[in-house]
């Protein structure tokens, strides 16, 4: 199974595993399957910080790729014939902010199960959810 983490996600199993449910740590912890970050969780990182609505302890925004890549998980850089079809993209428009639509968006098109931990994002046709 191929999977993408949303950046909640992200954090927490870089500084709290243990606050992951044990149902999805199983699922991020097996060796068959590939975990992915993409890039936009960064990105959303940074702009975050920037803004003064999150603070990163412990670890630098920009040594935070290869924690993850050191945890075993896979870092999805962005692609700009995807990131260009993202205004087809017409769900959640509403609900998300457009970080949390980008990785949506990520997830239906690379075919990844998406993992969060915001519950207003659903299955959708394409796109199979795992919830925190």
């Amino acid at each position: 199974m191929k999977l993408l983490v949303d950046t909640r996600v992200m954090l927490l199993g870089l500084s709290n595993p243990e606050k992951i449910p044990q149902e999805v740590r199983r699922i991020l912890e097996d060796s068959k399957n590939i975990v992915y970050v993409s890039a936009v969780s960064f990105w959303e990182l940074a702009y975050k910080h920037q803004q003064k609505k999150v603070t990163i302890r412990g670890v630098s925004l920009t040594d935070l790729p290869r924690a993850v890549e050191e945890m075993g998980w896979k870092v999805l850089p962005l692609d700009p014939v995807i990131a260009a079809s993202f205004s087809d993209f017409k769900h959640y428009e509403e609900q998300l902010d457009v970080f949390e639509r980008m990785l949506v968006w990520l997830a239906i098109k690379y075919q990844l199960e998406f993992v969060t931990a915001n519950s207003e994002i659903k299955d959708l046709e394409n796109l199979k959810v795992y919830y925190l």
